[in-house]
């Protein structure tokens, strides 16, 4: 959740011609040029700074526009779960960390994946530590989670002796290679202006060195993940890897949050709209909580689960008011916007809709069409299970 006083609309419109003609139900719309200039952007700060660029693919879950990365020198890659990395395991990645707490439940699973390229687990702790190393029979990379202030897992960034304890532990195991510490920031989402993000990603970054030095890791690496902090900074500073994910398509939380311009967002929702009723200040659309997910933002004390958008075969662009999707339910979606904008819709024509969090509403897609009429897979289409190997 972010509050935001108030924020410019930026006019965009795309100069490539899409065919909306065959959407008939809720449908996310992908810019491919948007996308590839993000991840251009991010990969040459990186490349710059000389840190490692190890993206998360949490967030679009495709074998195209993982491509795209690859296009662009990308070898490395984080995922969220051990099926996540058998799809892109798939399409040839062969290094991957796996940014999830060890689960001992899928052992077996991440065993059969450590035979098929470089898996790096994530432990979470020193009990997680101890069940991996009495449990590891294949090669794995190991990092340690570590808690610099989001208050969600991992270790916390002040405990030496645990560092060092899990150190110990997974010394026990040939297998096992210490290769460093992780962290991510999610506070960073929870702040409305990019200073704020600067502060949470230095302080973060500081308290991961501080680990390292007292519990003596040397020749490991400092990773960290977010997308605001990722996008924001200049210089990453004492860190060795980044690992952003949401940044290849950002979103309204984002762009709200100054961290990304409107231009900048590469997925919208296109929607049917399936009710108007002007004389309420609403109009009814088919896209609720199933295709976009309840994450909200609040906006002049009201919650927002979306930004309306005018989209038509150039793509999509703000109103020049302000339309936001105020309420949602199953499949229902009500946007509030002025009458006058409503008698421009009738049921059966499309508007767009900018997620809140792209990462959530993509995986809820399940898909994507491209804005040159094409389709781009998804990983949800696979149907991945453990079963399988």
């Amino acid at each position: 959740m972010i509050f935001i006083p108030g924020q410019k609309l930026i006019i965009f419109i795309k100069t490539i011609l899409m065919d909306l003609s065959g959407i008939r139900n809720p449908t996310l719309v992908l810019n491919r040029d948007i996308a590839v200039a993000n991840i251009n952007r991010m990969r040459s700060k990186c490349n710059v700074t000389g840190v490692r660029f190890r993206p998360h693919f949490k967030t679009h879950q495709s074998h195209l526009v993982g491509s795209w990365f690859r296009d662009q020198g990308v070898t490395e890659i984080t995922v969220s779960s051990s099926l996540m990395a058998a799809y892109f395991i798939d399409s040839g990645w062969d290094d991957i960390t796996i940014a999830f707490p060890y689960n001992p439940r899928e052992h077996d699973y991440l065993e059969y994946l450590s035979r098929r390229a470089r898996i790096a687990l994530t432990i979470p702790g020193v009990t997680s530590a101890a069940i991996l190393a009495e449990n590891g029979r294949s090669d794995f990379d190991v990092m340690v989670k570590i808690d610099t202030g989001y208050g969600r897992s991992g270790l916390q960034w002040n405990d030496v002796d645990g560092a060092r304890k899990i150190v110990d532990i997974l010394a026990t195991n040939s297998c096992l290679k210490f290769r460093g510490l992780l962290t991510h920031a999610g506070n960073t989402y929870g702040v409305s202006n990019r200073d704020d993000v600067i502060s949470i990603y230095n302080e973060s970054i500081l308290r991961m060195n501080y680990l390292k030095e007292e519990a003596q890791l040397e020749g490991v690496i400092i990773s960290s993940g977010d997308t605001p902090s990722a996008t924001v900074i200049s210089d990453p500073g004492m860190v060795d890897e980044l690992r952003p994910g949401n940044f290849v398509f950002y979103d309204l939380m984002q762009y709200l949050s100054g961290i990304c311009s409107f231009e900048d967002i590469a997925v919208a929702m296109a929607c049917p709209v399936v009710d108007t009723q002007p004389s309420r200040g609403i109009m009814v659309i088919h896209g609720g909580a199933v295709h976009l997910s309840k994450d909200y933002v609040i906006i002049d004390n009201n919650r927002v689960f979306g930004m309306a958008v005018k989209i038509s075969p150039d793509g999509w662009a703000p109103f020049n008011s302000p339309c936001y999707l105020t309420s949602l339910s199953q499949e229902h979606g009500i946007i509030s916007m002025p009458a006058r904008l409503i008698a421009e819709f009738r049921p059966g024509d499309l508007v767009g809709v900018i997620p809140v969090h792209s990462c959530l509403t993509a995986d809820l897609a399940g898909g994507y069409i491209l804005t040159d009429g094409t389709e781009a897979d998804h990983m949800k289409e696979r149907k991945y299970n453990q079963k399988q190997f």
